[in-house]
């Protein structure tokens, strides 16, 4: 059986900055939210995770009006890939402390 595990990390120098995130981002033109999802966790932790297990879990709706920002925030759930790196790494040292 495979743990389950959730990793987060404190983001830096945007908005949310000191906040708690998940991994994740925007969306790119016309790429589905299953896609969106593989593609931040490579870039951001250098998990790879399957894309068939990728399934919407949640949706919020966040306006922030101090910011002039209005988001939609779909959270994701995957299972990483078996037999490689399964502990995230910090790719992005400028926007997240660590995992």
């Amino acid at each position: 059986m495979r743990s389950k595990k959730v990793f987060a990390g404190i983001r830096k120098g945007s908005h949310g900055a000191g906040m708690l995130a998940l991994p994740g981002g925007h969306l790119e033109m016309y790429e589905s939210w299953s896609d969106c999802a593989v593609r931040e966790v490579e870039e951001e932790t250098a998990l790879s995770i399957l894309r068939p297990s990728c399934r919407m879990v949640h949706i919020t709706d966040d306006p922030m009006r101090l910011e002039g920002k209005h988001y939609l925030t779909i959270f994701m759930a995957a299972e990483v890939t078996e037999g490689r790196n399964l502990e995230p790494k910090n790719m992005e040292p400028d926007k997240c402390k660590g995992w």
